[in-house]
């Protein structure tokens, strides 16, 4: 398995982890979770955004690491300048804005991650 397809799994069983922190916090104290949220809005994004790249990454014919990478690449960088060309765009929801500028800086860590310039976690 390719480890950017390893690192993506982990990456988002991380970010489940965060949801469910959060989740319990909000159960035993609503009030307080949701002062304290923006990590689960962090995590939220995350997830949707990495999830898509994995999907697409397992769906990939490469087999070797750099080719998966150099495959993908091109395509993520696309996603990412896409993503930040709407997200002037504000929404009369905050949380909505929130949510979008978590998953532009998701893309844009993945785009990173993809050209072997950074982590995902």
């Amino acid at each position: 398995m390719p480890k950017v397809i390893e690192s993506l799994t982990e990456a988002i069983e991380s970010a489940d982890r965060a949801i469910e922190k959060f989740q319990a916090k909000l159960d035993s104290d609503p009030a307080y979770a949701l002062e304290w949220s923006t990590g689960a809005f962090e995590a939220a994004a995350k997830k949707k955004v990495y999830s898509q790249v994995l999907a697409w990454a397992q769906a990939a014919t490469a087999t070797e690491e750099e080719d998966l990478r150099d495959k993908m690449g091109p395509y993520l960088v696309e996603q990412a300048l896409n993503m930040a060309s709407y997200i002037a765009n504000k929404s009369t929801s905050p949380v909505s804005n929130l949510l979008k500028e978590y998953e532009l800086q998701a893309w844009s860590k993945v785009t990173l991650f993809f050209s072997q310039k950074s982590s995902l976690l």
